[in-house]
């Protein structure tokens, strides 16, 4: 006991909070070790207390007193106060109990008296220091309590019956708990409630047995304790905390089990239980609280009884699985209910009968989700995420039902059937379904069995990502590491990386690495099971040696394809590599170091793999390159790899080598760009680690080269400040500083300061660093602390203009002359150097160079060790490097950067470092800097509330909230949040001034507020900011009712905050989706302190709508509602609650009477949240009931009878209706019968508003609105008896009719509205709401004579796209037709039938005499709306047209036949209609006066399908005729217009893909002035293919051509010539490389578009069905496949020409054919303007050397193919080639020509795999096998080829000689200072050396070999190229293509 309270005195004076937290985990220990003895010492210290031992009473008192010491004070946490809440009842339990039970005892002290009752009254005197109450402690303090008296106190005393008392259980200790529970907000107090509570039904229901039957009798479900416990469940079981809900779901299981425990009835039909289940069906599927109690309820009633009342239930869970937040519970819901169901059928109807319905039942609708099309990925991912698995592991047999199920169409063409089997598969195999193989068990071509290497094939090279990533995941993924890959599985894997590399999607790659990693692992581990087999079998002189053979080609084959995958990683990271394809290699590269590095359990190395090796000289300049990648992510890998590099394998054992690179990394530290000096921060780091040759030559260790580069860092910064100090504007641009200071931060990071903490030296120098970093803050704090710094440019006292620097700079004059005179010597002159200097560059000089401040002096103060004294500890005091004094110095700034910075970037960082020094000091062990951050946030505290004049009252307080933050962010756990809620306390008294209190500031209550809001949003503090949430709402809308502006510009980012704090982020489209809502219930029972302050202010609002006649809008008002209507009814909500939201109603209706707008809006919103589901019918009769049934009324001298109120009214009615409708809860009881029948009674009373008679076209919009809701939702008649059914009916059939016969009178009225009445407010919205109705009407084919014959045909019709209700109100009604409340479906269906029959009866004869005259007048009345004035109007009928021609084309598409489809609907009247279509005309052609470009829009897309059924020549509506070439032209001119907008020109393109198979379709038409039309449209293409435009643009070009690839890229007929082909194919290539995934796709498409046009005996046709959906980098290829079977036989010479012109960059042949200038325009031009920051280029992801190569390759086996080469691996052509049965005296010369690198050869790889195992299949395009495409090529064409060869080779080879003299030779010699430029020029030579390279070798057609010559001049150019690229810095791209060219002859 002495040392418990020696900790407890201890814990009370320490100030230091990591001293308290340690103190505080020994007491916690201390208390736990003293339980555990006196629990095994129970029974002998109860005897020593009977025989009067008094040190044993004073231990038992001392622990006593100290454990209610500990409880009663809140500043122990809460471990610590929960284990003196057990520690106090085992005392009890242990005392004597001579007189009195222990459990009367402990009533006395439940109910507030003192403790004393617990002891004897002899030794009362003795324990004077227990008399307190228990009453007294804290609310958390009493749950300790009542926690520990229910784990220690036995059962028997629990539930002891004291009299009059009661039980202690039952009585005492659960009103307590519930007490505590209702009165407390704290989370922590909240959690430990439910806790408490939990095991408190845990003891209930222990105690069942020992129980009586009165007892018994209190735990049954309909008890009132049971059900006040369940109420507490339904509030909080969607709570945010997470435990809470976890504990909530076991409280209602505990309630269930006792109450079945205590009842004897069969839970299937237990009443309660149903009812549960009733009400918790009822309940939204959002709650994440409501699947628990449902898993629970399903082992109670079993699964059968479940799907028995709800058949859809596991239908609507699996739905539910798309809401991330959802998907743990509700599978764990379905779990529940298919395992109780498989178990139930298998009993009753055997393992397989039982197991077959079972699959049906749960495993087919997931199938069938994972097949749907239509489902979003998420969705998909988390079914297969979380409920796949779960299925499998239950019945693993299902594995084989799923395969059959996949795979019973063998041609697997969609994407999603593919990828659902994959997947499957992939998840079984995660799970170990999937026996693992030996690599050479392959049988049959099937992969383990299961499915066929060519659905693996296929799925690789799938356009799906995810399609590609399950099969990737299927082969590498193994639960067994030393699964050994076959030769088969690398060979897929090899052709997967050569596609896969330059994808786009971060989250693809990040997968893929994943992957891959997996696949290193496995080969590592069973590579080296396999060696260890190759040494026992070499030691065992009896091994098998075929096994042996076997395992030695394994290995072989390893090595191999390690060796392959290395070298192709750093192949990506060659010049022109796109940054995905770099970051992917980079990863890569990474993994296999570290995998392959890493020795195993023994210590060994592996030896598959030696990482060494894989560095080369070339592999090593690669790697230092990536360290000028634009990308810091690239960087860092490049740096881990080169870091523990030796420096002999670096090549930096050379000192001129070292010399140039480091003085090449300063001068890139002292630039003005951002990733220049990032570059040279990590040059540095490489350099400070060559230690054998080191840069500083005193160096001996990498601290002391640190130290010599720091010296040198420091002297340039101290230069750079002095030139700042002079002109800011000329350090901006020649030394910005913040380069210098990122280097010095970067170096600093591999310095141990532990070690060097005793060093003068690194002392001194870190001493220079703070001073310097407070010279380059008080510099660049005057622009980031300026008012404006966006726009501030400091003046100087020397320049004329603010925007010229003028410096005078020495540079060296260089001789531009070619031929430069040997002897002449260089002359030297002066030059001057006018910088162009503008507010941006001044202002990120200053910011970055802020940030580098802040970012460097938060690293020191958190990792510098800190010393004591001044001189640095020399007293023996302790170590360190930086004084007490430079850390309060280095505090004193970020304050001041943080209260004076109005420059975002720079409070931000500044917030960063000022973190890491707040965390280090609160944890500091010395006093006075433990103390600071209090000191700070107290002084902070102070000047928000003095209104200091330097804080910045704009920018929502500046940098305040971001120091208040830091703070408080960094303040210990241990604190118990003491200083956070001091903070919140204080902010909360600022934005809540009195009323009569004058001290507290505007501006203070302005820094509150926007204080208060950072502190809301941080996640940081969790849950502990919704104690103060009540406060905040207050002063949020006490905030909105200020005088001033900044004060409630404050309030409302305030009250925003609080609403996302409260409800979340957004997670639905629609603004009151249920997921971002909440049970009134729960949020007055979180929050109860707003219930009364919303009533109150929502009464004194409705209060001066009621007085006031005029607009008024009280400030609080909007904020109120819009909070309620937040807010929605729960099923659970009861009467009981002293929190009802009913009191809310009236003030809610008597908003409906305001005169603003908004108001009546979110006040019937609001309305929906306070009236219960039950009594929403009651309610709106009540509304209609208000509503005056004349127009007399509305001027009589009631008040409330106003054009306002009504509005209102019926905006009330509508949300009600949609609610009610959502809700699905449809009763059929006697009241809602009644209200039903009067509802609709009350409707035709108050129909005279929706007509003329009322000219208020507002509340006439309305109540049309109404009336559709009304008439179209079938609920009213679902919910009448049978008997009462009729009656509605009637009434339903006269109020339709009525509605038809208003929309049309107003139609009417509409078009001969006189100008005045349209100026009327609320005119456009009306007339929009009668063009809805009417389209509706009529596109549902309901004639006006018969409109409740298709009502009751199709029930909601006019619902099916309501515009005004959500998109669930469909899918209700769908459910309503299912399970409709009608309890006979024969009387229903009699009584329906018996409604169309009387319908049919009067109105036959009108619907068979004038259907003619019926369509004609609505084609007049739409003709009308499309020439409407209003362009609402416009855009509403041309939206509704539009919308039905497309529906009516997909079901046409789907039925086959377009001619019966469209007579269903409106399109079939308007695609017909003359009137219509020449009002199009006009629109779109003629001199139609629409100037709005949606409506343009719509019209054009309408126009596109009018060709159908309206052929040329058009006739306008002059009564001109307009022909095919003119409407295209036409077209063409609006798209070409000047900044037209892009969805005019997407309309416009897809309007010319329906034309032009028109002009193309006969050769006649194809005149000169049809191809000039033909090449503006492609020129259109072209234009908006490129990458500056939306990616609209960008795939509706790629869809037109997709769509049009058998007219104009095939061409069968050559209408076209070469020109426009070959410029769309150039489109389609650029397109596959966009970095839009969608686009990419498109343009797929739009290569197998063209296969399926090829002719039947190209070998492209016969391979579509292998891979219809292939990847983008394949397409390419298969493209290059396609254009040489098309246009090598007919335009040789231009497609050769074409071809080259791709492969050296250009997108037209044209340059090509021109002169030899247009190759270097690039060169030609002059270097552009040094910029702040280089444009980025438009597409990231388009890579040059990807189409350069492929067209490379092509050209290759192309020329291979013609020179008959038999050495290049050509397929040869099929014996039913059609080609080889023509003529033998033909000069046609039939070849196979095109190399489509599609899929690898599967035959060689096996052949290759059995015989050595060593050859993957992987050849050096990436190993895919040539596909062959017969053409045949005449003489005439072999001769065209030759001369294009000569003609280009010439050309291209002046280009290289032009290009090599144009280069500089700085960029060469120093390549990393100019990075880009020399990557630039790495490509530009590859690309002209590659194409010198393929035309040599189409130069063998020339006589077999190539002219002389030429292959001199070659030589020469390559001798050049080689000195320019080939010295010290060689580059691996350029020399491996030299070499190639040089083997050429």
């Amino acid at each position: 006991m002495k040392s418990l309270q020696s900790l407890y005195k201890s814990t009370r004076i320490s100030n230091s909070a990591a001293n308290q937290t340690e103190l505080m985990q020994c007491c916690l220990a201390t208390i736990k070790t003293t339980m555990a003895v006196i629990q095994k010492s129970a029974v002998s210290i109860t005897e020593e207390l009977k025989n009067g031992e008094s040190d044993t009473r004073y231990i038992i008192k001392v622990f006593m007193e100290l454990s209610w010491s500990i409880l009663s004070d809140n500043v122990f946490v809460a471990d610590c106060r929960s284990a003196a809440g057990m520690a106090i009842p085992l005392a009890w339990k242990v005392l004597p109990n001579e007189d009195v039970t222990l459990a009367h005892k402990v009533f006395h002290v439940m109910n507030g008296d003192s403790m004393l009752h617990i002891v004897d009254d002899k030794t009362e005197k003795s324990y004077q220091t227990l008399d307190n109450s228990f009453n007294e402690l804290s609310p958390s303090s009493q749950l300790f309590m009542c926690h520990g008296i229910l784990a220690m106190l036995p059962v028997k005393d629990l539930i002891e019956i004291n009299g009059n008392m009661g039980c202690l259980l039952l009585d005492v200790i659960l009103p307590k708990i519930l007490h505590v529970t209702e009165s407390s907000n704290s989370s922590s107090t909240t959690l430990a409630a439910s806790r408490t509570l939990t095991l408190w039904t845990t003891v209930a229901l222990s105690t069942v047995p020992d129980v009586d039957m009165d007892v018994r009798s209190m735990f049954v479900g309909t008890a009132s304790i049971p059900q006040r416990i369940l109420q507490y469940v339904w509030t909080n079981w969607d709570h945010p905390v997470d435990g809470m809900r976890h504990q909530t779901r076991i409280i209602f299981e505990n309630i269930i089990t006792l109450h079945r425990h205590v009842t004897s009835i069969d839970s299937t039909k237990d009443p309660f239980l149903l009812s549960l289940l009733q009400d918790l069906m009822a309940a939204s599927w959002h709650i994440r609280g409501k699947y628990g109690p449902l898993g629970c309820l399903t082992q109670h009633l079993g699964a059968e009884k479940i799907l028995e009342l709800y058949p859809t239930i596991h239908h609507t869970v699996l739905d539910m699985l798309g809401e991330q937040t959802l998907v743990p519970y509700a599978c764990d819901l379905l779990a529940k209910l298919f395992t109780c169901h498989l178990k139930a059928l298998t009993s009753i109807q055997g393992q397989g009968d039982g197991l077959s319905k079972w699959q049906g039942t749960w495993i087919l609708p997931a199938l069938t989700l994972l097949c749907d099309p239509s489902k979003p990925k998420q969705h998909k991912g988390f079914l297969v995420e979380y409920h796949v698995p779960k299925l499998l592991k239950f019945s693993p047999e299902s594995l084989t039902y799923i395969v059959e199920h996949l795979q019973n169409n063998n041609d697997l063409v969609t994407s999603d059937q593919l990828g659902a089997l994959l997947i499957c598969l992939k998840t079984a195999r995660t799970l170990g379904l999937i026996e693992t193989s030996r690599a050479g068990d392959i049988k049959d071509g099937m992969w383990k069995g299961l499915v066929s290497f060519d659905v693996l094939e296929q799925a690789l090279s799938h356009s799906n990502s995810q399609v590609q990533l399950n099969a990737l995941g299927l082969l590498c993924d193994s639960n067994k590491t030393t699964e050994q890959f076959s030769a088969d599985e690398l060979r897929l894997l090899s052709s997967f990386l050569s596609l896969n590399m330059n994808n786009s999607s971060p989250s693809f790659r990040q997968q893929m690495s994943s992957h891959l990693k997996k696949m290193l692992i496995r080969l590592r581990e069973s590579g080296r099971l396999l060696s260890k087999q190759t040494s026992s079998s070499k030691r065992s002189s009896s091994g098998d040696s075929d096994d042996t053979n076997k395992v030695t080609s394994q290995i072989t084959l390893y090595k191999n394809f390690v060796h392959w995958f290395s070298e192709f990683q750093f192949t990506n990271l060659e010049p022109g590599s796109s940054y995905p394809r770099r970051a992917t290699a980079l990863y890569i590269l990474t993994m296999v170091v570290q995998i392959f590095n890493s020795p195993n359990k023994q210590g060994k190395q592996q030896t598959l793999f030696i990482t060494q090796d894989m560095w080369t000289p070339s592999h090593v300049q690669l790697m230092m390159m990536r360290l000028t990648d634009n990308y810091e992510t690239n960087k860092v890998m490049a740096f881990d790899l080169l870091k523990d590099l030796s420096q002999e394998t670096l090549g930096l054992l050379n000192k001129s080598h070292l010399d140039s690179l480091y003085d090449c990394s300063l001068e890139l530290a002292s630039s003005n760009k951002p990733h220049y000096c990032e570059s040279a921060s990590y040059f540095l780091r490489v350099l400070a680690r060559q230690l054998k040759q080191p840069l500083k030559m005193a160096a001996t260790s990498q601290e002391q080269c640190i130290m010599g580069f720091l010296e040198d860092l420091c002297k340039l910064l101290n230069n750079q400040i002095n030139v700042a100090k002079e002109s800011l504007l000329e350090a901006s641009v020649q030394g910005p500083m913040y380069g210098i200071m990122h280097c010095i931060r970067q170096i600093l990071c591999d310095v141990k300061f532990g070690s060097v903490a005793a060093c003068s030296k690194w002392r001194a120098m870190l001493l220079s660093i703070i001073r310097l970093c407070f010279d380059v803050a008080q510099i660049s704090s005057t622009v980031v602390c300026n008012s404006s710094p966006e726009g501030y440019l400091p003046s100087e006292s020397n320049s004329e203009t603010a925007s010229d620097v003028k410096t005078e700079q020495s540079s060296d004059q260089l001789s531009q002359d070619k031929d430069e005179d040997t002897s002449s010597e260089v002359e030297k002159s002066d030059e001057v150097t006018t910088f162009q200097v503008t507010p941006q560059m001044v202002l990120v000089c200053c910011w970055r160079s802020m940030k580098e401040v802040s970012l460097l002096l938060g690293q020191l103060a958190l990792d510098v060790p800190v010393c004591l004294a001044e001189d640095g500890g020399t007293d023996g005091l302790t170590k360190g490097l930086i004084t007490e004094k430079q850390i309060l110095d280095i505090g004193e700034l970020f304050l001041q950067l943080l209260k004076e910075s109005k420059h975002r970037g720079a409070f931000e960082l500044a917030y960063v470092g000022f973190v890491k020094l707040c965390t280090n000091l609160w944890r500091s062990n010395i006093q006075s800097l433990c103390q600071l951050p209090e000191q700070w946030l107290e002084g902070l505290m102070n000047d928000v509330t003095s209104d200091q004049p330097m804080l910045c009252a704009t920018r929502r307080s500046a940098g305040i909230p971001f120091a208040i933050q830091a703070l408080l962010n960094s303040e210990p756990v241990n604190f118990s949040k003491q200083h956070f809620k001091s903070v919140m306390s204080r902010l909360l008294n600022l934005a809540l001034p009195d009323a009569d209190s004058s001290q507290v500031s505007s501006t203070s209550q302005v820094h509150a507020l926007n204080i208060l809001r950072a502190l809301y949003r941080d996640t940081h503090h969790g849950e502990d900011v919704f104690p103060y949430v009540s406060d905040g709402v207050r002063a949020a809308i006490v905030g909105f009712q200020a005088k001033l502006w900044a004060v409630r510009n404050s309030a409302t980012m305030l009250f925003s905050a609080l609403i996302t704090r409260i409800f979340g982020v957004k997670k639905g489209k629609e603004e009151q989706a249920r997921k971002n809502c909440m049970t009134g219930r729960e949020f007055f029972s979180r929050f109860p302190a707003l219930h009364g302050f919303l009533l109150t202010q929502l009464k004194e609002a409705a209060q001066k709508i009621d007085s006031s006649a005029k607009a008024h809008l009280h400030p609080a008002l909007f904020p109120v509602l819009l909070l309620l209507s937040r807010l929605y009814p729960s099923a659970m909500d009861g009467s009981d609650s002293s929190l009802s939201m009913a009191v809310f109603v009236p003030h809610i209706l008597r908003c409906a009477g305001s005169a603003v707008y908004k108001t009546r809006c979110i006040a019937a919103r609001a309305l929906v949240a306070v009236v219960p589901g039950g009594q929403i019918p009651d309610m709106i009769k009540q509304l209609l009931e208000t509503l005056p049934e004349d127009s007399q009324l509305i001027s009589s001298s009631h008040e409330r009878i106003c054009h306002n109120y009504i509005h209102g009214v019926l905006l009330q009615i509508q949300c009600l209706l949609e609610a009610h409708i959502q809700s699905g809860n449809l009763s059929s009881s006697p009241e809602m019968q009644m209200n039903v029948s009067s509802v609709l009674a009350q409707v035709g009373k108050c129909l005279w508003l929706a007509t003329r008679h009322n000219p208020c076209y507002v509340t006439r919009s309305a109540m049309l609105i109404t009336l559709n809701t009304i008439i179209s939702d079938q609920f009213w008649m679902k919910t009448s008896s049978s008997g009462r059914r009729d009656s509605c009916a009637d009434t339903l059939l006269k109020l339709n009719t009525s509605l038809w016969s208003i929309v049309s009178s107003n139609i009417a009225e509409a078009a001969d509205a006189e100008d005045a009445h349209q100026q009327l407010p609320g005119y456009i919205e009306w007339q929009i709401s009668n063009v809805q109705l009417y389209l509706k009407i009529q596109d549902a084919e309901t004639p006006h004579e018969t409109p409740v014959e298709t009502l009751m045909e199709t029930p909601g019709y006019l619902c099916e796209k309501e515009v005004h209700g959500s998109a669930s109100i469909e899918k209700n009604f769908g459910e309503l037709q299912i399970s409709g409340s009608c309890n006979n479906p024969e009387d229903e269906n009699a009584i329906l039938k018996g409604c169309r029959n009387r319908s049919r009866s009067n109105l036959d004869n009108t619907q068979k005499s004038k259907p003619c005259e019926t369509d004609d007048r609505v084609i007049k009345v739409v003709s009308n709306l499309i020439s409407s004035p209003h362009y609402e109007v416009r855009e509403l009928t041309l939206g509704t047209l539009l919308n039905d021609r497309t529906c009516t084309l997909n079901d046409a598409s789907m039925q086959g036949d377009i001619t019966e489809t469209c007579k269903t609907n409106l399109w079939s009247k308007v695609i017909h209609s003359d009137d219509i279509f020449h009002v199009l005309v006009a629109v779109v052609i003629g001199n139609g006066k629409e100037d709005h470009p949606a409506c343009i829009e719509k019209a054009l897309l309408l126009l596109s399908s009018h060709h159908l059924s309206h052929t040329f020549p058009w006739v306008l509506p002059g009564g001109a005729a307009i022909s095919c070439l003119d409407c295209f032209n036409k077209i063409l001119q609006v798209a070409n217009q000047e900044n037209q907008r892009d969805e005019i020109v997407c309309a416009a393109i897809r309007m010319t893909s329906s034309l032009i198979p028109l002009l193309c379709n006969k050769v006649e038409n194809m005149t000169e002035s049809t191809t000039q039309a033909l090449h503006t449209w492609s020129n259109l293409l072209d234009d908006y293919s490129q990458p500056e435009h939306s990616n609209q643009c960008r795939e509706v070009v790629a869809e037109t051509l997709s769509k049009l690839a058998g007219i104009v890229m095939v061409d069968h007929h050559q209408l076209l010539g070469f020109q426009i082909p070959f410029r769309l194919w150039s489109v389609v290539m650029r397109l596959l490389q966009d970095d839009d995934i969608h686009v990419q796709l498109a343009a797929c498409h739009t290569v197998k578009q063209a296969i399926s046009a090829l002719p039947n005996k190209s070998h492209l046709a016969e391979l579509l069905p292998l891979s219809a959906d292939f990847q983008p980098t394949l397409a390419i290829r298969v493209g290059l496949c396609v254009m040489s079977s098309l246009y090598v036989p007919i335009f040789p010479q231009q497609y050769l020409q074409t071809m080259v012109a791709w492969l050296i960059g250009s997108s037209e042949e044209g340059s090509i054919l021109g002169t030899s200038s247009a190759l270097l325009d690039d060169q030609n031009e002059q270097i552009p303007e040094d910029r702040l920051f280089d444009r980025g280029e438009a597409n990231t992801n388009f890579e040059r050397l990807l189409l350069g190569k492929a067209v490379l390759e092509h050209l290759e086996v192309l020329a291979a193919a013609l020179t008959d080469q038999t050495d290049v691996d050509i397929r040869p052509a099929t014996d039913a080639d059609p080609c080889q049965s023509t003529s033998s005296t033909s000069n046609v010369k039939e070849i196979n020509i095109g190399r489509a690198y599609y899929f690898m050869d599967h035959s060689v790889s096996r052949k290759a795999q059995g015989n050595s195992g060593a050859n993957l299949g992987v050849s050096k395009t990436g190993g895919l096998h040539p596909v062959g495409l017969e053409c045949c090529i005449t003489p005439t064409s072999r001769q065209d080829l030759v001369t294009a060869t000569k003609e280009v080779t010439g050309k291209i080879m002046l280009a290289v000689e032009q290009f090599l003299y144009g280069m500089s030779d700085v960029n060469l010699t120093t390549p990393y200072l100019y990075s880009t430029d020399y990557e630039m020029n790495c490509v530009e030579c590859w690309s002209l050396l590659s194409a010198l390279k393929g035309l040599g070798s189409f130069m063998k057609l020339v006589d077999g070999n190539c002219p002389d010559d030429i292959v001199a001049k070659r030589g020469q150019l390559l001798e050049h190229v080689v000195t320019r690229f080939g010295g010290e810095h060689c580059n691996s791209l350029i020399m491996e293509v030299v070499n190639d060219i040089k083997s050429l002859r």
